[in-house]
């Protein structure tokens, strides 16, 4: 049953509020974010061009993204743990910061196992209807979620990381392996795939960062549209502004 609750004080509004200062949007820096690379490539310009964004904000959807970052360093914790067992090292989130392409971001993991391989570890959380979905479309893992893990990987095999305390660790040659997590929150069962660095991706991603590049230059022409009912519309800053304003967009 519904009771009244006393007013001003609300818990929905307080946990609304306590939402949105957690999940705002990092401030602009001109690179590109492995986080959000791929999927729409219209957003991903958008963002390279600091367009505004109106505030379209859903708390809904932003407290399922705070509920999954706090389960996010229970995975980082049971990693370190690991070290002296199956581990021989184990880094927690460095960061990659490279210049040319300007890539910036947080790895979730990066391990260095007792065989002597190196691995990056990209932690997702799902929710049951969605991983079922997913697996009955053969689309585990998902590709915006392999190719994330992988920008994080080729980041570090060809340009080295930095830990929390800025140190430098240089690049890592035989580095190729990337492992996709996903712990689904009604059950919690964990899910993991291997995915291996190819020369193929390699050249896609290649590709994909010259588009973009086209597009920054340019400085006006825009990526076409993802189909309107695309689930990321719903979760985007630029929805608006995309579908009420801008044109449809052109190839360059």
């Amino acid at each position: 049953m519904n009771h009244p609750v006393p007013v001003p004080f609300s818990m929905d509004q307080a946990l609304d509020e306590y939402v949105r200062a957690q999940t705002a949007p990092r401030p602009w820096d001109g690179g590109y974010h492995p986080s959000g690379l791929f999927g729409c490539d219209r957003k991903v310009v958008y963002g390279l061009r600091d367009t505004p964004r109106p505030d379209t904000w859903k708390p809904g959807a932003n407290r399922a993204l705070l509920v999954g970052n706090t389960l996010g360093p229970v995975l980082q914790t049971a990693i370190t743990e690991q070290v002296g067992h199956t581990l021989r090292e184990a880094y927690i989130e460095p960061e990659i910061d490279v210049a040319v392409p300007f890539i910036k971001g947080h790895v979730d993991a990066l391990i260095y196992c007792v065989d002597e391989t190196y691995e990056v570890i990209e932690n997702k959380t799902i929710n049951e209807w969605a991983l079922k979905s997913a697996m009955k479309k053969g689309e585990i893992p998902k590709p915006d979620h392999i190719n994330q893990g992988l920008t994080y990987l080729w980041a570090i095999k060809y340009h080295g990381f930095y830990t929390e305390e800025r140190e430098f660790h240089p690049p890592i040659p035989q580095l190729d392996r990337l492992r996709v997590v996903y712990w689904e929150k009604s059950y919690h069962p964990i899910h993991e795939y291997i995915v291996n660095l190819t020369p193929e991706w390699e050249e896609s991603f290649i590709e994909h960062i010259d588009r973009l590049d086209r597009y920054k230059a340019d400085g006006t022409a825009l990526p076409p549209r993802l189909p309107k009912d695309s689930w990321q519309c719903n979760y985007c800053l630029y929805q608006q502004q995309c579908w009420k304003i801008d044109s449809e967009g052109v190839d360059i």
